[in-house]
Formats: C-alpha cells, sequence, structure tokens
C-alpha cells in the first residue's frame, strides 16, 4: 500500500502516512460546520515539551506521547478526546490538530 506523503490528502489512503507523518483532521479549515466536514492530511507535528500519556485527555495531539489525539464520540457526553497510538493493529486512526 502506498502511504500519502506530507501536506497530501490521507482520507482515501485509510489514513497511511509516510514515516515521520500524521494523518490529521485540520478544524481550522473546516468545511462544513454543520456536519463537521474537515480535511485530513498528513503533517509532521512536534509534539510540546511535556506528554500526556496513552489514554489521557487531550485537545490536541502535540500534547500526546504518541502525537495522536483521537475523538471518541460519549455516549452521553458528545466528543471526548484521548491520546492514544495513530495505528491499533490494523486500523488506522485520524489524529485531531486544532491549529498548525
Amino acid at each position: 500500500m502506498q502511504c500519502a506523503h506530507t501536506n497530501q490528502d490521507c482520507s482515501n489512503e485509510g489514513g497511511c502516512c509516510s514515516l515521520n507523518d500524521v494523518c490529521v483532521t485540520l478544524h481550522d479549515e473546516m468545511l462544513d460546520d454543520t456536519m463537521m466536514i474537515a480535511p485530513r492530511k498528513c503533517k509532521t507535528i512536534y509534539r510540546y515539551s511535556r506528554s500526556i500519556p496513552r489514554n489521557g485527555r487531550c485537545d490536541d495531539s502535540r500534547e500526546c506521547y504518541d502525537r495522536c489525539c483521537q475523538e471518541y464520540r460519549g455516549h452521553r457526553y458528545g466528543s471526548l478526546y484521548r491520546c492514544g497510538s495513530q495505528i491499533e493493529g490494523r486500523i488506522a486512526h485520524t489524529c485531531i490538530v486544532r491549529h498548525l
């Protein structure tokens, strides 16, 4: 499988990006506020000096040790954000970045 490169769309590649990149949802470039559609692109992101471990609450992928803040849909509470690995098994998750 050919993975997307930096700044390329990673929606069609199942979230697969080249080695140093992460497939992120860019909330700054929201296409439709009512349906929450945002582009997914491969970006090289650097984590902050204080990193949140896996399963810790986050707002942005740069806060996480694994460079991936994932969105989970909560039953009662709407969206929840937790740090995790971009690739778990064969599943690639899209990571959240607030501002680039």
